[in-house]
């Protein structure tokens, strides 16, 4: 796999050591969808959604996976307010352990899906 999914993931790491947890969930973000767009690619399957776990569904029948996906993913999903209360989108809030819990399943993901490379050949 190209070795921008697990740089970000190093970035990443570092960011949350120095505190910087939006930095840091924003690297893990992009990680996963470089390594799932390369499986994607790989296998030739079209990305028909922007939802993580959706298209891991797509990769794999791993319930684990599917879910650490799916945690990742809700983590950059805005809160839907009425208008009235709220123009715009939410940033959102998430603590330093729940950005250490998105780095542990982003590894875990990246980890599926370079073996998957590797049996593939690529």
């Amino acid at each position: 796999m190209g070795e921008s999914a697990i740089e970000k993931l190093e970035e990443s790491e570092r960011q949350l050591t120095s505190g910087n947890v939006g930095n840091a969930i924003n690297l893990i973000e992009i990680a996963v969808r470089i390594a799932i767009k390369k499986l994607e690619s790989v296998k030739g399957i079209d990305a028909d959604c922007t939802n993580l776990s959706h298209r891991m569904a797509k990769l794999t029948n791993d319930i684990e996976l599917i879910n650490a996906t799916k945690v990742i993913n809700d983590l950059f999903n805005p809160v839907l307010k009425p208008v009235e209360l709220y123009s715009g989108t939410e940033t959102p809030s998430v603590s330093i352990e729940q950005a250490w819990n998105a780095l542990r399943y982003a590894r875990k993901i990246i980890n599926f899906i370079e073996t998957q490379l590797t049996i593939l050949g690529n």
